[in-house]
């Protein structure tokens, strides 16, 4: 795999940092790795840009859980969906989880316990839209701060990172909780962790207890 970089591995946990940008003979070698329903997810995309980024992620992702599953052909690993989008390998016992912003990606991977990552570039514009979804102690911290943009989104990430860990997605009330401590309960305690990534972007995985 190229550009691809282990910055976590503690506690059972491991997470990669990657770039979504490649090259043209790259795409064609990635693609090899995807199954017929990820091409058609992929083609959902439309503009080939997304495309290309799509088949980086998820040849990533696959090779990766085929590494530390110690399988050959990564194409052969089968993902389902839960109801609220989280992926999970049929017939395998790892917990895993991915996400992508701006020129990055994330894939985090828990050998015993559900797992959520997010990363997030930095953009003022979409901060200033999404302070609803902030609970009030989070809003308060941010006013304190000057609303500082890199604040907003290291919010943002170990929101999202819970929610992608916990598989609720979307529907779950964001404002209700505040991720300023540690652990969140919800009611189980979920723990979240800071990831150092590139310069300008924010992220974090949350795990359940």
């Amino acid at each position: 795999m190229t550009n691809v970089t282990k910055i976590f591995d503690k506690d059972s946990v491991k997470v990669w940092q990657f770039s979504l940008e490649a090259e043209a003979e790259q795409i064609k070698e990635f693609r090899l790795d995807l199954d017929s329903a990820d091409i058609m997810e992929m083609k959902s995309y439309g503009r080939p840009e997304l495309q290309d980024r799509f088949v980086v992620r998820r040849s990533t992702l696959r090779r990766l859980l085929a590494r530390e599953l110690g399988i050959e052909i990564p194409k052969k690993l089968k993902f389902e969906f839960e109801e609220g989008g989280k992926p999970w390998l049929k017939g395998f016992p790892l917990h895993f989880s991915i996400s992508s912003s701006g020129l990055f990606g994330l894939v985090a991977i828990s050998t015993n316990r559900p797992i959520g990552v997010d990363i997030e570039i930095h953009n003022a514009k979409m901060a200033s839209l999404d302070m609803h979804f902030l609970a009030s102690e989070e809003i308060n911290l941010l006013k304190a701060e000057q609303n500082d943009t890199a604040n907003f989104f290291r919010i943002w990430a170990r929101k999202e990172s819970v929610i992608k860990a916990t598989g609720d997605g979307m529907s779950f009330p964001l404002r209700t909780i505040s991720v300023l401590q540690d652990v969140v309960l919800l009611p189980e305690p979920v723990r979240l962790q800071n990831l150092e990534v590139a310069e300008g972007y924010s992220a974090a995985f949350a795990i359940l207890e």
